[in-house]
């Protein structure tokens, strides 16, 4: 589980190096793999920008743009996926989202 706290209007970026031991000796291959995260706050659903490095880290972004749409959003939970070259889909990381108000954001009516 890893928590996201996103304040309205910010912009964010994470790292994720993913390992397949765990004394971090054997690093996972993302090989012609995509990464996949999307925020669920109520029916609303945002999806982040990822990229993958090889050969075991993924860049999750939130661009201000996205989570300033997450007006009065409270709540929610996250995860992101690997979808593998035959298909395979693997979540490797999940967690609860909490989204604050911005106090300077005001939205465009």
């Amino acid at each position: 589980m890893y928590p996201l706290a996103i304040y309205q209007g910010d912009s964010y970026r994470w790292q994720f190096v993913l390992w397949e031991d765990e004394e971090k000796t054997r690093p996972v291959d993302l090989t012609d793999t995509r990464a996949v995260a999307v925020v669920r706050l109520g029916e609303e659903r945002y999806t982040l920008d990822c990229e993958v490095i090889l050969p075991n880290t993924v860049f999750m972004t939130i661009a201000a743009e996205v989570s300033a749409q997450m007006v009065g959003a409270g709540t929610g939970l996250w995860d992101l996926r690997l979808i593998r070259p035959n298909s395979e889909v693997h979540t490797v990381v999940r967690g609860n989202v909490s989204v604050t108000a911005s106090v300077t954001y005001a939205p465009s009516p």
